[in-house]
């Protein structure tokens, strides 16, 4: 949470996990009996988990984007450090921009299933 006099930014942030029920909806009703200004900020891994009516909701994507675009504009190489190891945690953890769909990978998506049970299959002779 953000705030300032009597107003707040309340975020929820996701990563590999759904929202609660009604998770936003309680954020909701304590900011109304905390603040008389309050946003809801909804930050998830995709587009698909922007549920609950946040006011506004965001991927973590589009921060990895912001990110890599103001990197080159910081002139503390501190912040540029600390700016640079966020996008790399963004990238290890799949957070980082969504790959196009492959359509040779679809195309072979029976054959790459079947992989781990023909490689195990080996193994036990």
């Amino acid at each position: 949470m953000i705030k300032w006099d009597d107003a707040a930014l309340v975020f929820e942030h996701k990563v590999h996990s759904a929202l609660h029920d009604n998770q936003l909806k309680n954020y909701r009703s304590f900011a109304q009996d905390h603040f008389s200004n309050y946003r809801l900020v909804l930050i998830t891994a995709r587009e698909y988990q922007h549920k609950q009516n946040p006011d506004c909701a965001l991927c973590w994507h589009n921060i990895y984007h912001f990110l890599g675009n103001i990197k080159d504009s910081l002139d503390d190489e501190r912040v540029v450090w600390y700016v640079q190891e966020i996008v790399e945690l963004f990238l290890a953890e799949g957070l980082g921009p969504v790959s196009p769909i492959n359509h040779l990978a679809i195309d072979h998506y029976n054959e790459a299933k079947a992989l781990d049970e023909q490689m195990l299959s080996l193994i036990h002779i």
